[in-house]
């Protein structure tokens, strides 16, 4: 059995530029914990989980504390500053058995 048989063939991704609040949404309407982040030309460069978006009890204590809830929320850093760099690929010809010994 081949990777492509397996993968999700148009998976929701974001680029680079995307900020960390629309990608909090996106994870957050599309029920998914990860997203690829790809360059403008579509090659995959990072992944972004949902942990890397995730709003702490420390960061919401610190927004209560100086009354800054908004700027949380509204987070636009770039998903470039928080994802998992050079993230491990492999090619949809690949048997099933190679992701699962690179996993």
């Amino acid at each position: 059995m081949k990777i492509s048989e397996w993968m999700t063939a148009e998976p929701v991704t974001v680029t680079l530029n995307t900020t960390v609040a629309q990608a909090r949404g996106l994870l957050d309407t599309r029920g998914v914990r990860h997203l690829p982040v790809i360059d403008p030309a579509g090659k995959v460069v990072g992944m972004l989980s949902n942990r890397d978006v995730a709003i702490t009890d420390d960061m919401l204590h610190t927004a209560l504390r100086e009354h800054d809830v908004p700027a949380l929320l509204d987070d636009d850093r770039t998903v470039a500053t928080v994802m998992s760099p050079a993230p491990l690929t492999i090619g949809l010809d690949a048997p099933i058995e190679d992701a699962a010994r690179v996993f």
